[in-house]
């Protein structure tokens, strides 16, 4: 990007920003969150602060079962505790969800056996009539 600014005869800022308003500044971090808040707002989707983005994108990663370590890179933190702190919270989510087909699971197999126990009875009951 340098590089190009430099072919049009132009330097770069000497504060190295690489996105400013149309005069050069600073953006403002209350100009970037109004904006965000009006594309949420267009697309029709809840509102949600610009950073909170980011855990939404880590939360996606630990779903689709990046490993940490990428993750870490695409999220740029510079510590792996950082990046582990989201994926264990987007694994509670699983943990409740494996719980819950873990508890069908284990009624489905309660009821078969209570079935099972109950047919065998009236058979019992059956014999003996005979």
């Amino acid at each position: 990007m340098r590089a190009r600014l430099e072919q049009t005869g132009r330097t770069w800022p000497p504060d190295g920003l690489v996105f400013t308003t149309r005069s050069g500044r600073a953006i403002e971090p209350r100009a970037v969150s109004r904006r965000f808040d009006a594309r949420c707002a267009k697309a029709g989707v809840r509102r949600i602060r610009v950073h909170d983005t980011r855990r939404t994108c880590g939360s996606l990663l630990a779903a689709l079962d990046v490993h940490p370590r990428v993750a870490m890179q695409i999220l740029r933190h510079s510590k792996i505790a950082i990046t582990m702190e989201i994926y264990t919270m987007a694994k509670a989510a699983s943990v409740l969800w494996s719980r819950e087909h873990m508890l069908m699971a284990v009624t489905e197999l309660h009821t078969r056996a209570t079935i099972d126990r109950l047919v065998a009875a009236l058979a019992h009951i059956a014999k003996m009539k005979r």
